[in-house]
């Protein structure tokens, strides 16, 4: 269930153990590519870490799944 899923990754993140919680979201979006609130998680870890490429596939990905989103519009697609 990626209810679950999602609380684990979230306990995980909130436990400095970011490496544990990584293949959590991978497989979260494997089973759910759409899946708003992974796609989001995985958006803010890129971000966190600022890792640009990432950030740009996600925000590509949340752009193609939710197009009307207002929040996602804002992202930026282009790599600095």
């Amino acid at each position: 269930n990626s209810s679950v899923a999602l609380a684990l990754y979230g306990f995980l993140i909130r436990n400095a153990k970011n490496k544990m919680a990584e293949p959590i979201i991978d497989q979260i979006l494997l089973l759910d590519p759409s899946n708003w609130d992974a796609l989001w998680a995985r958006y803010e870890e890129a971000k966190a870490a600022d890792k640009q490429s990432d950030m740009v596939a996600v925000a590509k990905q949340l752009q193609f799944y939710y197009p009307g989103v207002a929040k996602v519009g804002e992202l930026n697609t282009s790599a600095r």
